[in-house]
């Protein structure tokens, strides 16, 4: 969509070259909304998400943007509707929250201190499903701050979780299986199973849960209710993956040790194909034609059709995705690889830090995707493109940033089909200033002669920002402290000293000037709704001491 600064030269324009315009694929050349955006987004052990958009070239970089995260991520995941990312942050006992929109961090829901929030699983109704390492249990979580569960045992990690029926959450962890009603958090049926590193899968056409081990020389066939058994299916040692094929017909099983996939009907509960996989299989994806499979010690992929699945066949066709040997990385044992739009693969190779994109069809792929740096944790594409809602009926959501009218072109590739049309936008209504928006503001109450390094009382008076009054009898203030940086923050709840008066004790790591923002959820006031309150910490003296 680009919008017509002048209706005279958008009329002059060919429809055609107004497609033909926007595929080139430069920055200089982009529409003003981009209804195809996809971007590729790379999590580093570093504490960072880089966004990185495969289809533009900025000449140098691929890279759009860089999210600081506050802590090294353990996990990551996507909500259903796919507007938030959640990754989890175990030593700062947090989920951060990013805005898959903005693209920036949006929140924080935070746990017990110690807690250690590892593996994640994204509910329906927005909730989250967070496995808390230190206390070996899982919490459900409400993203919104609205509150968590009481945390139920479920063993110690690794843990595999997913979604079964009739809102259930189950989860396999070392040496146990669990069944967790994900509306209230209760722990509605347990089972101790034979160790080793676990995974599950849910198949709704038979209503069965499916679970293996490394070691055991079965998967286990459930009632996702009850856990028990309701058929065993003999495998080798070595399962690493259980996965339901999208048609809800299949239930794929990768064994790492072995290098195979064994194919099993979940209508008989019985192995109907096998073959042999890229070394160290750990990750099966699926696009809307082919499964993906990705092996940890080997320098290809392999494309499968679904079709061929679906007949009992397990067609494999083996994709480079690496110039020479690799090394196992287990960092990179669940790192997501369909590539946006459901069609093709982007493959990581943390060695030559690039992701090979595959196109379906191909025989070799098409290029590749700087991934900056031997950090990478996991990879995830973002799709903002069409989706087919209803047969012939496609749709996708945008924020038009201007008011007027924009030309629409439309491109077909797969028969040349070109077609343009318009469409015409409100104005925005005016936006309040800041400063009339912001109900409250923090005022110094004097010099802080706070130092680095030693616990101080920083007080500040908040003022009713429309009265210029005091805020008296605020009973659940916030305080946000932040290194200018970014590099630190710290969360705290005030103490009501009267008059408008509220502190908190923090010990500052540094000297340096930081920055101070609150939270009121009784007067609607968050963190980012009024500017902070700056101020400087000094440093202590070479005795440790507060210089004078």
């Amino acid at each position: 969509m680009i919008k017509q600064r002048n209706a005279q030269v958008a009329a002059e324009m060919p429809c055609k070259a107004k497609a033909q315009f926007f595929t080139q694929g430069r920055v200089t050349a982009r529409p003003d909304v981009d209804l195809n955006a996809a971007r590729l987004l790379i999590l580093n052990r570093d504490g960072s998400v880089v966004i990185a958009n495969p289809q533009i070239d900025f000449t140098i970089t691929q890279m759009e943007g860089v999210i600081p995260l506050p802590g090294v991520p353990a996990d990551w995941a996507l909500s259903n509707d796919g507007l938030t990312l959640f990754v989890s942050l175990p030593v700062y006992g947090a989920v951060a929250v990013i805005d898959t929109r903005s693209f920036q961090m949006s929140g924080l829901v935070e746990f017990a201190k110690g807690s250690l929030p590892t593996e994640l699983l994204p509910l329906l109704g927005g909730t989250l499903a967070v496995y808390l390492s230190a206390t070996q249990s899982v919490t459900i979580a409400h993203p919104d701050g609205t509150g968590q569960s009481d945390p139920a045992p479920v063993g110690p990690g690794p843990v595999a979780m997913v979604r079964g029926p009739d809102g259930m959450l189950l989860v396999a962890a070392d040496g146990k299986l669990s069944t967790i009603d994900a509306a209230s958090g209760r722990l509605v049926a347990s089972r101790t199973v034979a160790r080793g590193a676990p995974s599950l899968a849910y198949s709704p056409a038979n209503a069965t849960v499916y679970a293996a081990a490394t070691p055991w020389e079965a998967i286990e066939a459930l009632d996702p209710l009850t856990l028990a058994p309701r058929a065993r299916i003999p495998v080798v040692p070595g399962i690493f993956t259980l996965a339901i094929d999208p048609a809800q017909r299949k239930l794929v099983a990768l064994n790492r040790d072995a290098s195979t996939l064994s194919l099993i009907d979940v209508a008989s509960n019985a192995i109907t194909a096998q073959s042999r996989m890229p070394e160290q299989p750990v990750e099966v994806s699926f696009s809307h034609e082919y499964a993906y499979v990705r092996g940890l010690a080997s320098d290809h992929f392999s494309a499968i059709e679904r079709a061929e699945l679906n007949r009992d066949r397990i067609a494999a066709v083996d994709v480079q995705s690496a110039a020479g040997p690799t090394r196992p990385r287990e960092v990179l044992a669940r790192a997501q690889m369909v590539a946006p739009y459901g069609h093709g693969a982007l493959i990581g190779n943390a060695d030559e830090a690039v992701a090979y994109y595959y196109m379906e069809g191909m025989n070799t792929p098409m290029g590749t995707v700087k991934t900056y740096g031997p950090n990478v944790q996991g990879l995830m594409t973002i799709d903002r493109g069409f989706r087919e809602t209803a047969p012939g009926l496609y749709e996708t959501s945008a924020v038009l940033p201007f008011g007027g009218t924009y030309d629409v072109p439309v491109a077909i590739d797969a028969d040349g089909y070109v077609t343009c049309f318009t469409a015409t936008a409100k104005a925005a209504p005016a936006v309040p200033k800041l400063a009339q928006q912001a109900e409250l503001r923090i005022e110094p109450e004097a010099e802080t002669g706070i130092v680095a390094k030693h616990r101080d009382n920083l007080v500040v008076r908040i003022v009713d920002a429309a009265t210029g009054k005091p805020a008296e009898d605020l009973g659940d203030v916030r305080f946000l402290a932040f290194t200018q940086s970014g590099s630190w923050q710290s969360r705290k709840w005030a103490v009501d000293l009267g008059q408008g008066r509220y502190g908190a004790e923090w010990v500052f790591p540094k000297a340096g000037r930081y920055g101070l923002s609150l939270q009121v959820a009784s007067r609607s006031a968050g963190f980012s709704d009024q500017p902070p309150f700056y101020f400087k910490v000094g440093a202590a003296d070479a005795s440790g001491g507060k210089d004078n």
